[in-house]
Order: C-alpha cells, then structure tokens, then sequence
C-alpha cells in the first residue's frame, strides 16, 4: 500500500478524493482499483464525466433501470422482439374494436349470442334477430317472412 500527500502534488482531485487514501499512478493514470467507492464524493461522477458506451448491460444490475426511468416512447417495436408480448402481459378487455379487423366464426364462443346478424349477399338476406327473437327473410325491399315476436 502506498501512502503519501498526494494532496499537494494533485489538488485538484482534492473534492472527489478523501486523504489519507492510497493512489497507484501510472503515467498519470490511475491503476484498476486504485480509487475505491468509498473515496469518490457524492455528486462527484456527473454524466459529462462518464465515456460514451462506457456503461455496458453487465454493468447494470437486474431491476435497476424502472418504469420511472425509461423515457417515454423510448421503446419501440424494433426493441420489442417477436412473441415476446403474451396474453398474460395484455389486460383484460385492453384490446378494443378499433385493434380487430376481423372476426372467424370459429372464434365466437358463446352460449348466448344477443346480437343482429345479417346472413347473405346481393339484395336478399336472412336476418337473425337475437334481440327481438325473431328471424326475417328480406328480399332486399321487404321483409318476406318473419318468424317470431311479430
């Protein structure tokens, strides 16, 4: 361990430094583990300070980086890879009509459907009237035939 005055020789590292604390010189380079956490002042390593690109993901710890400090819109779809979104990270009733451009038969799973369904194409249709109970067969003018609550 080498001990000495470095103060009066290197002042002005005097306010991130805390004397008496050893310091390994090389060439004016401090050595790898020459200046420990405890002597580097609160405040003291600002952002100017850090290197570009010198802060890699193995020197991130895991869950340091929260919600509060991703910027918003920070992360867009080529960061987000294929499949890695699951049903289980989509809420409940998240996803509106707006989101769904069309619907299979098959993925309509009900016991009870309330709705008004218009079967056919051209003039002619069958409409099955869920709400009202009741089915009509139009010719595209009139209803023809109307079955149920009249």
């Amino acid at each position: 361990m080498v001990i000495y005055d470095w103060t009066k020789y290197y002042s002005s590292l005097a306010p991130v430094i805390k004397a008496p604390y050893s310091l390994q010189w090389v060439d004016g380079v401090i050595e790898d583990g020459g200046i420990l956490e405890n002597l580097i002042g609160d405040g003291a390593v600002t952002t100017d300070k850090i290197e570009d690109g010198a802060v890699s993901t193995t020197k991130i710890q895991n869950a340091a980086i929260t919600t509060a400090k991703i910027k918003d819109a920070a992360i867009t779809n080529v960061k987000i890879q294929n499949g890695a979104i699951t049903t289980a990270k989509i809420q409940d009733a998240a996803i509106t009509n707006a989101k769904i451009s069309n619907v299979s038969a098959d993925k309509i799973i009900t016991s009870t459907l309330t709705a008004q369904v218009n079967v056919g194409s051209g003039t002619g249709y069958v409409m099955l009237d869920g709400v009202n109970n009741r089915i009509i067969i139009h010719d595209g003018s009139h209803p023809r035939i109307v079955i149920g609550n009249v």
